[in-house]
């Protein structure tokens, strides 16, 4: 029986990047629908705004993690110990950081912050994303690896299944042959 292949391999990377905006957008709305609800301030203006950060951090970070990680989760789970966990929260911390420098600079660059405080911006930021980050990239490690464990069972299983059926139907094969040595 050949080893089984991972559907993630199988997906364009064009197709992984449309998800990765969709869902961006779409949890993008839902903080903004929050957002404006809980806030007082809920003028048309603060909502673009709050829109057009959310969605270029939404789009930074995620999509950078959405990109990278699938390649590389599984080369980090081969790995024993906490070895694998300290590669991971590294890995997420880095593409954090670098999803957080490509928000603050894209948002500097089109006048929502300031010119300024780029490092507090950016400080501010990663104090921000990075929980948000392991909440998520460690819940989807968790899950992946749950996943693949439970996919792997099911073919042991189906193969077990095609292993007893074969046996039955060789055991049915020698009764007749039997049969009808007997016969003749």
């Amino acid at each position: 029986m050949s080893a089984p292949v991972d559907r993630r391999s199988r997906v364009p990377f064009r197709h992984r990047l449309l998800i990765a905006v969709v869902v961006n957008a779409a949890v993008v709305i839902v903080i903004l629908v929050l957002r404006a609800w809980l806030s007082l301030d809920r003028s048309v203006g603060w909502v673009a705004v709050g829109f057009i950060i959310s969605i270029v951090y939404a789009n930074s970070v995620w999509t950078l993690s959405n990109l990278a990680l699938p390649s590389l989760a599984p080369r980090f789970a081969k790995l024993t110990g906490p070895s694998s966990w300290l590669l991971l929260s590294s890995t997420m911390l880095v593409i954090t950081a670098v999803g957080c420098v490509v928000a603050v600079m894209t948002l500097v660059a089109i006048d929502i912050f300031p010119r300024g405080n780029l490092w507090k911006l950016l400080y501010t930021s990663m104090c921000l994303a990075a929980p948000v980050s392991f909440i998520i990239g460690f819940s989807r490690y968790v899950y992946e690896g749950m996943r693949h464990r439970l996919q792997m069972a099911t073919l042991k299983l189906a193969a077990k299944e095609l292993d007893e059926e074969r046996a039955r139907k060789l055991a049915v094969e020698a009764r007749l042959s039997s049969l009808e040595s007997r016969v003749h």
